[in-house]
């Protein structure tokens, strides 16, 4: 017989996942974090080559964009703007007809220049972008093979989270992986709560029912593969009774294709050391 909260589970887990059908019973159901292991999904370094390039790509338009209109959103620029409006306002204001014209054209040279130098600057920002999006990828992140680790851990999501007794599904997205790709994941619960309060992970579509579904386990760290949305959901369950938490969830790294055990660099042996046999007398 399933417990209320199983049962429970089972309704909430029917209203969020699209492609699975029915929970099989209360044994142990596959679950997103090992779904790697029915994947075929070798790349080699051809595949990994184009995904680097298509990402970087991808990012040029909206890094030219932004540097185009850096300009306009500059203080020191907005305010030098700005008096110059209230400047030709009061000479409008106050001065003879001649100053008047005078002022207005130059308004009239610096709006032809304007439209001469938009283009220009417009070309320029455009060459420009490939290497500001290298040099930021650069900043962020470091690539072993076809694992993409940042340098910082990457914030996804900050939800608080209510305790109700129940399992609660909440949206996530890793906007910044690449779709397919295989996604490894921190939870971190604000203020460290004992982890008998409390269970919480990442899923698809499909979960443990009993072992995902009630408190005890704490905050799970692990991988699962994303599809083409980028999309999973934190599934949390915190004792009834027990104080709401902010929990933050984070993309420490992600594979293309499927993930390696050895993917790293080997450490050379680089120095003066002496290798000094050990004293037995000293033991």
């Amino acid at each position: 017989m399933k417990t209320a909260l199983q049962s429970a589970a089972h309704q909430v887990y029917l209203g969020h996942t699209k492609t699975s059908k029915t929970l099989r019973g209360q044994g142990l159901l596959q679950t997103s974090r090992f779904a790697w292991q029915c994947y075929s999904n070798h790349v080699n370094e051809r595949d990994i080559r184009r995904a680097k390039r298509q990402r970087r790509i991808r990012k040029i338009l909206p890094v030219f964009w932004r540097e185009f209109w850096a300009p306009l959103w500059n203080m020191e620029q907005l305010l030098s703007l700005i008096v110059a409006f209230a400047t030709t306002a009061l000479i409008f204001a106050s001065a003879d007809r001649e100053a008047m014209s005078s002022e207005k054209s130059e308004w009239e040279l610096a709006a032809r220049a304007m439209l001469f130098a938009l283009p220009a600057w417009a070309v320029l920002m455009l060459a420009r972008a490939p290497f500001v999006v290298a040099a930021e990828e650069r900043r962020k992140v470091t690539w072993h093979g076809a694992r993409f680790i940042y340098n910082r851990p990457e914030l996804v999501a900050t939800i608080r989270c209510k305790a109700t007794g129940k399992p609660q599904f909440h949206a996530l997205r890793f906007s910044d992986a690449e779709p397919g790709s295989f996604v490894y994941y921190i939870i971190e619960v604000e203020g460290d709560p004992p982890r008998q309060l409390y269970s919480a992970s990442v899923v698809q579509e499909m979960i443990m029912v009993g072992y995902d579904t009630e408190p005890g386990r704490g905050a799970n760290t692990g991988g699962l593969r994303i599809g083409n949305q980028k999309e999973a959901q934190l599934l949390i369950v915190m004792k009834e009774k027990s104080n709401s938490q902010t929990v933050r969830v984070y993309m420490r790294d992600f594979s293309i294709g499927d993930p390696l055990d050895q993917d790293g660099i080997e450490g050379e042996f680089k120095g003066d050391f002496k290798r000094v046999a050990p004293n037995p007398e000293q033991a």
